[in-house]
């Protein structure tokens, strides 16, 4: 979860994220997948027949991994039971070589995840993704997921990464069921989900091999002792949601799980000196990208305490936090009824769309900022919004982040709390915004969209968006965002603002509906070319809507 984190900084950080993690768009090669039920052979040859996914009653950790700290089946759930990693040979790729589906499956307690990706064998025969992003198998039964010997459960797949709407779900989930088999891992059912589970084939097995990268590439593969007093589980209650920590010989791990959010998840080795744990973990969703922590800690007969840096990475463990001892059997399991629907558009979009009265605090040109004093805010008991001035007649049309205590409907409700506000806050004051001109959002497209297309509209289907620009208490909940359609028409504009050369195709004078006509054109008549100079249609887009009409684009940005 990335919270209050401005659309634009996120894309760039994603730029150095790829960089690093060797990410990219996913390539569709459907067209050279071979038939599963032909390549069964083919791929248990290549793969090797090792016992990784054999049953053990090794006992117990919450990862489902062995004492080196490589992925393993060392407990009896289902889920654990399923941990390990897996592949699916999807034929030769652009290049030549052999692309592969991979997955590496693990647990937190019986919650089941997965790093996924697609990659192309290297020369030593390893296979390390180049496109990649975690799942969340979420189960509708949690007795399915937690039984001794049950083989089969009906999950909720969601799909988050580093590169998707601020680390927002890519959409509200495929449902359909994961089956334990001795080759590996039966997907089935799984509408639209073409990783898993291609329509034309009903189903897709991916088989145990070990060349799959590992999740969390910073733990110590020895796995020693580590210190005796942190081994185990432990949990804090202070914030909304509980994180866990884990303990696993010189192996660390963090976890925190919001019903609705995407999960956190971070590992890695760590060292103690003179009180200080260091560490340098990956976080689920990440890619290799290290992300630093470093905390004092005391252990008090069941309680740890730990006092974090000021410049750790790790954000769910900030400043102290208070740890009690549980056992791995007392880690909640998550299911399906936890993760809400997706909400009506038209309940935030359209709220106090004729504007509110505000009692305005501060204004800030960063967007982190004005987050940080509207949390400071929130603390301090009154209602908290971060509101973008541009959306709004009577504000500043300069980008600015506005901080105002409550949003009221008349004036005199507004007055009538003003001095409980300026009480703390001596300069805050009243103000009319004026009706909203639109809703800042940013939307992902990639590459599997569908349009309905005309000579003067343009319908794009089904499309997810989410609120870049704002801030409120519980917002970083929400998860899913919105699907509605968005229409383009002749009345669509590219704002101002907007830096027109990463419109891929783009030519002096463009409206939008020219722009994305073109580029419609090229991909279905010159899919080549289309690919080779854009694609123009796929990427993050930052727009103003108004219900579901496109008033205006402000930004196209893409990563290779």
């Amino acid at each position: 979860m990335i919270k209050g984190k401005n659309l634009l900084k996120v894309i760039s950080g994603v730029m150095c994220v790829s960089m690093l993690a060797g990410c990219s768009m996913p390539v569709n090669n459907s067209s050279s997948e071979e038939n599963p039920q032909e390549t069964e052979e083919q791929e248990t040859e290549e793969t090797g027949d090792d016992d990784n996914g054999s049953k053990s009653d090794d006992g117990g950790n919450s990862l489902g991994l062995s004492d080196t700290g490589i992925s393993d089946l060392t407990g009896n759930s289902l889920a654990q039971r399923m941990c390990g990693k897996y592949s699916y040979h999807y034929g030769a790729g652009d290049t030549g070589g052999e692309e592969y589906l991979i997955m590496n499956v693990f647990t937190f307690g019986d919650n089941l995840y997965a790093f996924c990706g697609y990659a192309i064998a290297n020369d030593d025969d390893s296979l390390e993704s180049y496109s990649f992003w975690a799942s969340e198998f979420v189960p509708f039964e949690t007795a399915e997921m937690e039984s001794a010997d049950g083989d089969s459960v009906q999950v909720r797949e969601l799909r988050f990464s580093v590169m998707s709407q601020a680390g927002k779900y890519w959409d509200n989930g495929q449902d359909g069921t994961i089956t334990l088999t001795d080759e590996g891992l039966q997907f089935e059912n799984f509408d639209n989900e073409e990783f898993l589970c291609p329509k034309e084939y009903g189903g897709r097995l991916f088989l145990k091999d070990e060349r799959v990268e590992d999740v969390f590439t910073y733990l110590k593969g020895d796995n020693g002792a580590g210190e005796a007093d942190l081994q185990g589980v432990w949990v804090a209650h202070e914030g909304d949601y509980p994180v866990y920590l884990e303990f696993m010989g010189d192996n660390f791990f963090a976890y925190q799980k919001t019903p609705g959010a995407e999960v956190v998840y971070a590992g890695g080795g760590y060292d103690v000196s003179d009180g200080v744990i260091t560490s340098t973990v990956s976080m689920l969703g990440c890619g290799g990208l290290p992300c630093e922590y470093s905390a004092s800690y005391e252990v008090s007969g069941g309680e740890l305490v730990l006092t974090a840096d000021e410049d750790t990475e790790l954000y769910i463990l900030p400043g102290e936090m208070r740890f009690s001892r549980i056992e791995t059997d007392d880690i909640p399991s998550v299911y399906v009824d936890e993760f809400a629907g997706d909400p009506d558009p038209s309940a935030i979009f359209g709220e106090y769309s004729d504007g509110f009265y505000g009692i305005w605090i501060a204004a800030e040109k960063g967007e982190d900022k004005a987050v940080e004093k509207a949390m400071d805010l929130y603390d301090s008991g009154f209602d908290s919004y971060v509101t973008y001035s541009p959306e709004w007649e009577n504000l500043n049309s300069k980008p600015f982040y506005c901080l105002t205590a409550g949003r009221y409907e008349s004036e005199e409700e507004a007055n009538a709390a003003l001095d409980a506000v300026k009480a703390v806050y001596p300069d805050a004051y009243v103000k009319f915004t004026g009706a909203r001109k639109y809703v800042y959002v940013a939307y992902i497209n990639y590459g599997d969209l569908q349009y309905d297309v005309s000579d003067d509209t343009v319908v794009i289907k089904d499309v997810q968006v989410s609120e870049t620009n704002v801030w409120y208490p519980g917002c970083e909940d929400i998860g899913t965002g919105y699907t509605i359609d968005l229409v383009i028409d002749r009345n669509t504009v590219f704002d101002d603002t907007c830096n027109t050369d990463f419109f891929a195709n783009y030519e002096k004078g463009d409206k939008p509906i020219e722009w994305f006509i073109r580029n419609y054109e090229l991909s279905q008549n010159d899919p080549d070319t289309y690919i080779v100079e854009g694609p123009a249609l796929s990427g993050v887009f930052e727009v103003g809507i108004n219900g579901e009409h496109i008033d205006r684009f402000f930004g196209s940005y893409w990563w290779d």
